[in-house]
């Protein structure tokens, strides 16, 4: 994948969680304090209690991940 930013190659890999659904939260916006209740802002990328793995993109010169909602 390349980056949106300088086009360069980014770098695949996961995000990893023993625990706690992924969910995004808007800047601004506070995340539910149970983490697998989220408000109604709130969007849920992926669901369990058990471990969890995301994948991701990397690039290593802006500092930036993606990830991909239908990776999920």
């Amino acid at each position: 994948m390349k980056c949106p930013y300088c086009r360069k190659e980014m770098d695949k890999g996961f995000f990893n969680s023993a625990k706690w659904d992924y969910t995004w939260t808007p800047e601004g916006k506070k995340p539910h304090f149970w983490r697998n209740h989220p408000k109604e802002y709130e969007v849920i990328l992926k669901k369990g209690w058990a471990i969890l793995q995301l994948t991701a993109y990397r690039c290593a010169n802006c500092r930036v991940i993606i990830i991909n909602e239908d990776d999920c």
